[in-house]
């Protein structure tokens, strides 16, 4: 991080500037600067430490509003947000000024995205961009202009000199509109000589009014370790606080966590005078009142936008998704918005603290110190460990882990019931010995349940006992895999009963070990494993169990890859067809990768799992197909993103190889050969002599390639203003034709070269 070099005004931090001043003075600093402290629940305090840096004074970018409707480090689909939206009221026209002064280093326009954008550089290094322009000032409009004619198209990436566009602060460079993506808005970044983003909410000059605290909607713990569970459950709990006053939130139910987790929250701000609800700005996580994780959304990293699912995860809550910011590190990455630093910042490991228990807190601020509070308890204890022993009708039930154990329940059924029979309640055992012996039980109970309760009222696994076996022989053994990111979880199911413990063993080519499984039911026992990193291919799994008393077997085979980072290699997968190349910088840690395989229409579709894993630099892969032709490209899609990244050159062409950048998702190939279409040809206005020519254009699979999308009238190419979000393009003739017979002529083509030729004659009268 670099520190800001020249221009601006000197200032202090002080009291009078308050905390958003020295927010911003800290994001100026190295981060060694600070280190993380005690925080009260009712603010954000400021660093102690008297510093002067520079601080260059900006205005705000437009005069169409203040009222900002999406804020900095903002969930996006494939990246953060980068700057701030501001409201154009809906319209477009509105005044965009050059926040400070500098020189236009960049235009770009472009039909998606960030449509028609300016970026401004600034004498301290720094640059400010401007995007979903309307257009631009005169004399930069002539410029473009001028490039588009050069080049024929609607698109133009064009790198400015100093002394081709100086600009003072407040000069007017462009007006807001909505091209790219999206309604009427602007598009305001700020980004430092590293070309990462900086909040611009940081800089005094450009605040508004905000005196209203966020809400704390959801808050999510996130079982993270093999073993982890909350609530007694595997799942992610989620809790909606209850309002205490107006900026206080407490979970009422106490937590109960064992293992390692992670919280998660999803909080919305919005300033006064507006409707909009944003992204909070800071979380911090508070552990029996210390301060063990902080999010401070002052900065984002410029080339890694993609990580924006390291710190984002989407949940299912009631049936519908909502997205939680994540209070935890789990993978190594270079986010710089947290602290403190490390791969495991966050995560909290039960057996860490002292068994029983404890409360959290968790502050939310925006930039303006507004702050809010959600609190609650998490009691952080072990399930007891049990394990049953018979001596003829009586049970003994032996504490297999040294923890405290209060109660004992004991239920029964016959083989013909469905329901438990509530039988007895062994209470006051906490000073016992670990060996509690049941009383005899009853002839007509056929299968025994017996559960352990500790101190703290956690609740061991069920554990089964047969007083008598089903007569009825059969029964079946299936046994399941699901891939996890860590782990693999493996399932047995039965139609029977487990009349005895299973035993499973997992084979990783001269490798065996055993896998250690619990009872969920009757007919369901679930264990985990963590592949070895060091072999690559398939996993056997093998299955023994006592079925209705009868002994039977089940095998499970799957194939995984590790792909380890610091390593480089090439795997090849579907007997060569398809071939992964990575190196020591291609994943963020270890992945365990596995493949799915389905065709469609001919054409292989390769689904590289587990789902939306972050990948660091990405890897390349090569998919070879059987019959070669023309017209043949490779897809990448992932959750948000869709992108070819190989194209089939000629008919020879058999083997395809694209990067994969993102995070895994699905690769397949496929054919097209359809050119693009025009639909909506229409010529408006031909007495004026300056008609308006607007059209429709698509394309079903490769997309359009905008650079050779060209549109001529009598043969003399122009620039139709193009709309890429709803694939649209018009034209205002800008000097009168001459009475008669005109042509107008669209030339167009997608990604596979593809080529569609419209013409239409029409009458200037």
């Amino acid at each position: 991080m670099k520190r800001s070099r020249g221009g601006g005004i000197v200032l202090a931090a002080s009291f009078a500037g308050g905390v958003l001043l020295t927010s911003a003075l800290r994001f100026m600093l190295p981060p060694e600067t600070f280190r993380s402290s005690q925080h009260a629940a009712s603010s954000i305090a400021p660093s102690d430490e008297p510093v002067q840096v520079p601080l260059p004074e900006y205005v705000w970018p437009t005069d169409a509003s203040m009222i900002v409707t999406s804020t900095f480090g903002e969930f996006r689909q494939t990246h953060f947000h980068a700057g701030v939206d501001i409201s154009t009221g809906n319209k477009s026209g509105s005044r965009v000024f050059a926040a400070r002064d500098g020189f236009i280093a960049r235009i770009s326009v472009n039909p998606v995205g960030y449509g028609k954008m300016l970026t401004v550089q600034h004498a301290d290094g720094y640059t400010t961009c401007y995007a979903h322009l309307q257009k631009f000032n005169t004399s930069i409009e002539a410029r473009v202009r001028s490039e588009q004619r050069k080049l024929g198209c609607y698109p133009v990436e064009i790198e400015c000199t100093p002394i081709e566009f100086p600009v003072r602060k407040g000069n007017v460079i462009a007006f807001s509109g909505k091209t790219g993506e999206g309604p009427p808005h602007l598009h305001f970044e700020i980004r430092d000589p590293d070309h990462n983003p900086v909040n611009p909410a940081l800089y005094k000059r450009l605040g508004i009014t905000d005196t209203i605290p966020p809400t704390i909607q959801e808050v999510a713990v996130i079982p993270l370790g093999e073993r982890s569970l909350v609530d007694g459950s595997m799942a992610v709990a989620v809790y909606t606080p209850k309002t205490v006053s107006d900026n206080y939130w407490n979970i009422p139910d106490t937590i109960r966590v064992t293992g390692e987790i992670g919280f998660g929250v999803h909080a919305r701000d919005r300033a006064n005078s507006s409707r909009y609800r944003r992204g909070a700005y800071q979380h911090q996580l508070f552990i029996d009142d210390s301060l063990v994780y902080t999010v401070r959304l002052d900065r984002l990293p410029g080339k890694s936008f993609h990580h924006i699912d390291l710190y984002n995860s989407r949940i299912q809550h009631n049936k519908s998704w909502k997205r939680f910011e994540r209070m935890y590190v789990d993978s190594p990455n270079d986010l710089p918005f947290y602290e403190p630093k490390g791969e495991r910042s966050g995560i909290i490991a039960s057996a860490s603290f002292t068994e029983g228990m404890h409360t959290f807190k968790i502050v939310t601020a925006d930039p303006n110190n507004n702050c809010s509070t959600v609190a609650g308890r998490v009691l952080m204890n072990h399930p007891p460990r049990i394990r049953l022993d018979r001596t003829g009708k009586e049970l003994s039930v032996h504490l297999i882990d040294g923890s405290s154990m209060k109660r004992i329940y004991v239920y029964t059924k016959s083989l013909d019931d469905s329901r438990w029979t509530h039988t007895m309640v062994l209470s006051g055992l906490a000073n016992r010995d670990s060996s509690i012996r049941i009383a005899p039980i009853a002839e007509r109970s056929d299968i025994v349940k017996v559960i352990a309760e500790n101190t703290w009222g956690t609740r061991s696994l069920p554990h089964f006992e047969f007083m008598r076996s089903p007569s009825n022989g059969g029964g079946s053994l299936l046994i399941e895999h699901v891939i996890e990111p860590e782990f693999v979880r493996v399932t047995l199911k039965t139609h029977g009963y487990f009349t005895g413990d299973p035993t499973v063993l997992v084979y990783e080519g001269s490798s065996r070990r055993s896998i250690e499984t619990h009872a969920v039911d009757l007919n369901t026992y679930t264990g985990t494993f963590r592949p070895l990193e060091s072999y690559q291919g398939v996993r056997r799994l093998f299955a023994q169990a006592d079925v209705n008393g009868n002994p039977l077997t089940a095998r499970e085979e799957f194939e995984i890859y590790p792909i380890v980072r610091g390593q480089k290699g090439t795997l090849s997968l579907d007997s060569g067809n398809l071939k992964i190349m990575y190196d020591s910088l291609s994943v963020l840690k270890t992945v365990f990768l596995h493949l799915e395989k389905y065709d469609h229409e001919g054409e292989p579709v390769y689904y590289l799992l587990p789902e939306r894993v972050v990948l660091d630099r990405g890897f390349r892969a090569s998919v070879r197909v059987q019959l070669p032709r023309a017209k043949r490209a490779l897809l990448y899609s992932t959750t948000g993103s869709r992108r070819i990244v190989a194209v089939a050159q000629s008919n020879g062409d058999s083997v395809l190889t694209g990067g994969i950048t993102r995070a895994l998702g699905e690769l397949k190939t496929f054919v097209d050969t359809v050119p693009p279409y025009v639909t909506g040809l229409r010529i408006r206005g031909e007495s004026s002599r300056r008609p308006t020519i607007s059209f429709h254009f698509d394309d079903d699979l490769s997309d359009i390639e905008y650079k050779e999308l060209k549109t001529y009238i009598d043969g003399e190419v122009v620039i139709p203003e193009v709309d890429g979000e709803h694939h649209m393009a018009s034209y205002q003739v800008d000097q009168p034709l001459t009475r008669g017979s005109h042509r107008v002529t669209i030339r167009l083509k997608d990604r596979m070269g593809n080529s569609k030729k419209v013409e239409q004659d029409f009458q200037v009268r």
